[in-house]
C-alpha cells in the first residue's frame, strides 16, 4: 500500500457518542446507554467509541474528599482519584 492514497469512507469512520453525568443521575442510565449504542450499531453497522463521565455528583464528592484529606496530592494521585468517576461509569456500561 505504499504510495497509494487510501480514502476511507465516512460510513468506516467511528461514530463518538459522549455522555455526561446528568445522564448518569441513577443506575438506570446506564441500561438506556447500553441500550441506545446497540440500537445506534444496529442501525448503521458503524463502529462506535463510547466516552463516559462519572455518575452525576461524583467527582465533585470526590474532590471534597480529596480537598479534606490531602490538599497537596501530588498531580498524577489527584488524577488517578478524580478519574476513579469514569472508571467506574466505564465497568459499569461494559
Amino acid at each position: 500500500m505504499a504510495g497509494r492514497n487510501v480514502r476511507r469512507r465516512v460510513n468506516d469512520s467511528p461514530a463518538v457518542l459522549k455522555f455526561g453525568g446528568s445522564v448518569f443521575a441513577d443506575l438506570t442510565g446506564f441500561g438506556e446507554v447500553a441500550r441506545y449504542v446497540a440500537a445506534r450499531v444496529a442501525a448503521d453497522g458503524r463502529p462506535v467509541v463510547v466516552v463516559v463521565s462519572a455518575m452525576s455528583g461524583t467527582t465533585g464528592s470526590l474532590r471534597q474528599v480529596l480537598d479534606q484529606v490531602a490538599p497537596r496530592a501530588p498531580g498524577p494521585a489527584a488524577a488517578m482519584l478524580l478519574t476513579s468517576g469514569e472508571t467506574v461509569s466505564v465497568a459499569l456500561l461494559a
